[in-house]
């Protein structure tokens, strides 16, 4: 499993975004029919409305997959991410944030032998939750994670984190792809406290 920096945030809701379907988002349901599962925790008694602004950890740099490594995949999820925290009352700035984000990305392949390895036989995805055989009839397929943390600048401590997993697909059309991650970003931030409430 690769993971990656704030560059493979941007790669793996693109790669998420090729090949995977919101549940929310019917204009992609179309060409993704993977659910997104999202697992996202804040820290108790943090006061999210003393938090104005946020920038990003410094990338590690290239992950090796050319995928994750795309200009375009880590351009569209940081856009998306930027559109999030806006959305939530937070601005971006370059000098002394509030908070601090960092994200990672991976990209698994999962088949019968790595079910076998890893899992003793039986692996049901929470994305498949929904099917009516929990993916089970499915032999192998990519998985791609997301996972992001924001930390208290002033403290260095994580105040929310979060994981969305989804299959994804390497032939999204174009435009579909660049949906898919802008809908899994909205729906990892989803938990966020915003200060706009």
């Amino acid at each position: 499993m690769r993971m990656i920096s704030l560059v493979s945030l941007l790669i793996l809701a693109a790669a998420l975004l090729a090949g995977c379907t919101a549940t929310k988002m019917s204009s992609t349901a179309k060409v993704y029919e993977t659910p997104i599962a999202v697992d996202a925790h804040y820290t108790e008694g943090v006061d999210f409305s003393k938090f104005k602004t946020w920038t990003w950890i410094p990338s590690v740099g290239a992950t090796g997959s050319e995928r994750i490594d795309d200009p375009e995949f880590r351009d569209v999820v940081g856009t998306a991410v930027q559109k999030e925290m806006y959305a939530r009352g937070y601005a971006k700035t370059t000098e002394k944030p509030d908070l601090v984000l960092n994200a990672f990305v991976s990209l698994e392949k999962i088949d019968k032998k790595y079910i076998e390895e890893n899992f003793n036989g039986t692996y049901k995805p929470d994305y498949y939750a929904d099917l009516p055989d929990g993916g089970s009839s499915k032999s192998s397929w990519e998985e791609g994670t997301l996972m992001l943390f924001i930390y208290d600048a002033s403290k260095g401590q994580v105040v929310w984190y979060g994981t969305a997993k989804t299959e994804t697909t390497k032939n999204a059309p174009d435009g579909m792809w660049q949906k898919r991650v802008q809908d899994i970003v909205a729906q990892l931030l989803d938990s966020l406290p915003s200060r706009t409430e």
